[in-house]
């Protein structure tokens, strides 16, 4: 099996979990082998693809550069 997913890029963070399976990650330009259990963490504007040499199963997990916690106008009770 040689399955894959082109090479794209995104303008939001992804952290990449490998619940199961193997291949090939290529970010950047540099290929990683992955298996299970492996994280990889994808930066805006990184170029990355996959290469599939078995079943996977990935998790993505995506976020922009803007996270707010707290609301600048929040008051608290005391």
């Amino acid at each position: 099996m040689s399955l894959g997913h082109q090479e794209h890029n995104h303008n939001h963070y992804e952290f990449i979990f490998i619940k199961e399976g193997r291949g090939i990650h290529t970010i950047n330009g540099t290929p990683f082998e992955y298996t299970k259990n492996n994280l990889f963490i994808i930066r805006p504007a990184d170029i990355h693809s996959f290469e599939f040499s078995e079943y996977s199963h990935l998790i993505y997990i995506q976020f922009g550069t803007e996270l707010s916690f707290l609301n600048e106008n929040a008051s608290f009770a005391e």
